[in-house]
């Protein structure tokens, strides 16, 4: 079984809104004082605490109007966090480190919360989804939300949870978490392999020339968006003014106080706030719906996709080319092929970093140590050749997968069985070359091959 995720639009009412930040502020809350509770339990005694959900519905009883499968998912995503954190201070977590966890707030946190799908003894389900009315119905509200299902649920799919979420602008959306049975796995024909560098003014650029149409969504909303934060700090700059005293630079405790409730409860520095906010979004909306399409489209052409291990964070650090860079979203763009690759079973290929992709000419192999960043194109001194920078970076990905992997439709169908177990790992064997041996090749689908 495969573990999928769909995302639709939904247009509460008034009452299904008011429920959902109700829910909202239950889950945050909740949070906050399981995270406090833990901590200050450590602290006193020394001892790990680990709280639930019924330990404070009784001094709360408002609790009990919100959905407890919500709740109980907040004891799970905060034990995660810590066991995350332990992982992290040990070193048995990849990626960066992790810190420990914080406590939400309501306007620099996501709002969202989860529930999950319970049968009852009569086979009835506490979520029910009618694509065919465009209508969901969640546990405690007694009304339908209306839902715009673009596209249609997968056949023979079983929902598990489902998850809420608001964004910036207001708007509501409805994550549907499913578990489909396997699909059917390619065979995936070495041949049709391509090579895909990364470029800052073109997302990518693969071994065959084509190039992605990058649009440079937040360099066209910049100026906009700078505007629209100046606002929203010039009105925090004039309310912190107002608390000020006569001749001081610094707030009295007193002052600070007055000062951040009056942020809390101002209405026009929360407006600005969503103005700010909800380009923002749109930026993010724009780069995601770009980038999903470029991987489809890549992912239906090829079955074998090659790319460099770069570390883009510090290429935006330490080369000064941080806007650049995220907005490019190259991040998005793999770790959905990779994705792609493992449920269509086609080859997602991850060449070292330390390779000299755009320093070596495809043709001679001679590498040119004198290359510059700002050298996009550059003449080989060997050969002569006139060089593509990226299209010859994305050539030489290739070429070093195809001189290490060759392999032969004949000697994939020689292995038998290889249709049946392509799901945990796809047994490659190479043509027999010009010695009469035959190396096998164990790909298990990790990004770090």
């Amino acid at each position: 079984m495969q573990n999928i995720v769909h995302k639709y639009r939904i247009y509460p009412n008034i009452e299904q809104q008011q429920y959902f930040e109700q829910t909202f502020g239950a889950c945050r809350w909740l949070w906050n004082h399981m995270l406090s509770d833990r901590n200050d339990i450590y602290k006193r005694d020394g001892e790990t605490y680990y709280p639930k959900p019924s330990d404070y519905k009784i001094e709360n009883p408002w609790l009990k109007d919100i959905d407890s499968l919500a709740l109980c998912n907040v004891q799970l995503n905060l034990q995660s966090a810590y066991s995350n954190f332990f992982k992290s201070l040990k070193g048995d977590r990849k990626g960066k480190k992790i810190s420990h966890p914080k406590f939400k707030s309501k306007k620099r946190c996501k709002q969202r919360y989860k529930t999950n799908v319970v049968c009852g003894k009569n086979g009835s389900s506490n979520i029910k989804i009618d694509v065919d009315n465009g209508t969901v119905r969640l546990p405690k509200i007694d009304s339908k939300i209306k839902t715009i299902f673009h596209r249609p649920l997968p056949k023979n799919s079983i929902v598990k949870n489902v998850s809420i979420e608001k964004t910036v602008s207001s708007k509501y959306y409805i994550a549907i978490g499913m578990e489909i049975p396997e699909r059917d796995k390619i065979i995936p024909d070495i041949t049709k392999a391509v090579g895909i560098d990364f470029s800052m003014n073109n997302i990518y650029v693969t071994s065959d020339g084509e190039k992605a149409n990058h649009q440079h969504w937040f360099r066209r909303s910049e100026k906009l968006l700078k505007l629209r934060k100046r606002r929203y700090n010039r009105r925090i700059s004039k309310i912190r003014e107002k608390h000020l005293l006569p001749n001081q630079k610094k707030l009295t405790k007193d002052n600070t106080k007055k000062f951040r409730e009056e942020l809390r409860n101002s209405k026009n520095l929360e407006k600005l706030r969503i103005r700010a906010g909800t380009i923002s979004e749109r930026v993010s909306n724009q780069r995601k719906d770009t980038l999903l399409k470029e991987a489809f489209r890549l992912i239906n052409k090829y079955d074998v996709l090659i790319f460099e291990d770069i570390n883009l964070q510090t290429m935006s650090r330490c080369l000064n080319f941080g806007k650049s860079v995220a907005d490019a979203g190259f991040g998005i763009f793999r770790n959905r092929i990779e994705q792609l690759c493992n449920q269509s079973g086609k080859i997602f290929f991850v060449v070292d970093k330390w390779f000299p992709s755009s320093k070596m000419c495809n043709k001679c192999r001679h590498i040119n140590k004198d290359l510059k960043l700002s050298d996009r194109e550059w003449i080989c001194p060997e050969c002569g050749t006139i060089l593509d920078r990226d299209v010859n970076a994305g050539i030489n990905l290739k070429n070093n997968f195809l001189e290490n992997n060759t392999v032969g439709t004949a000697g994939i169908n020689a292995l038998g069985d290889v249709t049946s177990t392509f799901s945990s790992s796809l047994l490659l064997a190479s043509n027999v070359n010009e010695l009469g041996k035959m190396t096998l090749i164990n790909y298990n689908g990790s990004p770090s091959l």
